[in-house]
């Protein structure tokens, strides 16, 4: 702080703090080294001489404490945090607290590919008005199968796979031909590529007919109802055959490209019920591929 006076020479100062004189302050100028909180304050000047006195307005000076404190981050939501692949993930974010500036919320660095199982890392960063950065925070994603889904769609759910000790990204954990849910439903053990059933190696469609149409294979070959009707099976098991008609009625599976008809030889095995013969004689077929190849 500067008097800047006009008049005579013989002047003499004093400079006040808050109304009390400051010590030592008796020059035209005050000056401040290494300005203190404390040294804030209202500041005059009386300035003398033999014609009397006068003491200038009052100045208020402030002195704050420069922010030197970091922000801090903190996350929203779970750390790790699982998500089923294919879903959509979206970025829960952070917070960013400071002692001086308002509370935000900022998104994380990095890439989640949903489409993809792994272990993916966000990292969140900030800084405050005056610089300070925060300390980084991360957050771990990890993307997992849904035990709900059927990730090789040999028909058992990835939960059902995880839990049985199978590979939920192969048909046939063991590699031994017969694809895990036959071998499941054979009670042969489909991590050991020496255990299985014989008859079901190279097993192209199996239809057991467990109340619907589906192919329990594992080659998720699944046929249409067209007319059937659900019936008891030759063991008395309710909705465990399938009734037809003989004239419309029939089990549909469209764009067959897998059947073996080019094969020398394959196997078609089926149970049949016939309550009586057509007086007719008329011929009746197990199976027709387009209408041209029948058995």
């Amino acid at each position: 702080m500067q008097w800047r006076r006009c008049g005579t020479e013989g002047l003499t100062y004093q400079w006040k703090k808050d109304g009390e004189d400051i010590p030592g302050a008796t020059s035209a100028q005050l000056a401040f080294s290494q300005l203190q909180t404390s040294q804030s304050g209202s500041y005059q000047v009386v300035v003398r001489n033999s014609y009397g006195s006068v003491t200038s307005i009052a100045v208020n000076l402030e002195v704050s404490r420069a922010d030197q404190e970091a922000p801090v981050i903190t996350l929203i939501g779970e750390n790790p945090l699982v998500i089923y692949k294919g879903s959509v993930f979206s970025d829960p974010g952070a917070t960013v607290s400071d002692n001086v500036d308002p509370t935000r919320t900022i998104t994380g660095d990095g890439t989640v590919d949903t489409g993809i199982v792994g272990a993916y890392t966000l990292t969140y960063t900030a800084q405050d008005v005056a610089g300070n950065p925060a300390l980084p925070v991360t957050r771990t994603v990890n993307v997992v199968l849904d035990p709900a889904a059927d990730e090789d769609g040999d028909g058992l759910t990835n939960g059902n796979e995880i839990t049985g000790g199978t590979n939920p990204y192969q048909k046939d954990s063991d590699g031994d031909g017969v694809n895990d849910p036959v071998e499941i439903a054979d009670g042969t053990n489909p991590n050991d590529a020496s255990n299985y059933n014989n008859l079901n190696k190279g097993l192209v469609a199996y239809y057991p007919f467990n109340g619907n149409s589906d192919d329990e294979s594992g080659n998720g070959r699944h046929a249409v109802n067209l007319g059937a009707t659900s019936t008891t099976d030759r063991f008395g098991v309710i909705n465990r055959a399938f009734s037809f008609d003989g004239q419309s009625s029939y089990l549909r599976v469209a764009d067959a490209p897998w059947f073996p008809r080019e094969a020398s030889e394959f196997t078609l095995t089926t149970w049949l019920f016939i309550p009586s013969v057509p007086a007719d004689h008329d011929h009746k077929f197990i199976l027709t591929i387009d209408a041209i190849e029948q058995w």
